[in-house]
């Protein structure tokens, strides 16, 4: 299929994220790990809850996205942070690491250049250090 959509009540069918209770993420889109792609992309909603900080590992792909509802904090390993709010849009560089967190509740729809199905280990930072 070359075109696909998905209806807005997807984003209330986001999975938890095993061992962090506050966070649920769920892949909506994506190249599969199968045929020639050279530019892989997966699209996926991430839902984050006031809770301590996560960190995925050093991101090996470019990751874009925007808040669709609540807000979202970001903080990199140099110290930079930015609250983002609905409509507001990100773009997260190949090499960053970054903690992710939200002072309630956030959702983020987000794309990234990379197989759909890879596996991403994430983790709470419980002192705030990248």
């Amino acid at each position: 299929m070359v075109f696909e959509t998905r209806p807005r009540s997807d984003v209330f069918k986001v999975d938890a994220t095993p061992g962090i209770p506050h966070v649920w993420y769920t892949e909506i889109f994506g190249s599969p790990t199968s045929g020639s792609i050279k530019n892989p992309l997966t699209a996926a909603y991430l839902r984050i809850d006031k809770g301590p900080p996560v960190s995925p590992p050093i991101y090996s792909f470019d990751e874009a996205g925007i808040v669709i509802e609540g807000e979202v904090n970001f903080t990199d390993e140099t110290g930079n942070s930015a609250t983002l709010y609905k409509g507001d849009t990100f773009l997260i560089r190949r090499g960053s690491k970054m903690l992710v967190s939200s002072n309630r509740h956030g959702v983020i729809f987000k794309c990234e250049s990379q197989f759909m199905g890879q596996e991403i280990e994430v983790k709470v930072v419980e002192n705030s250090n990248l």
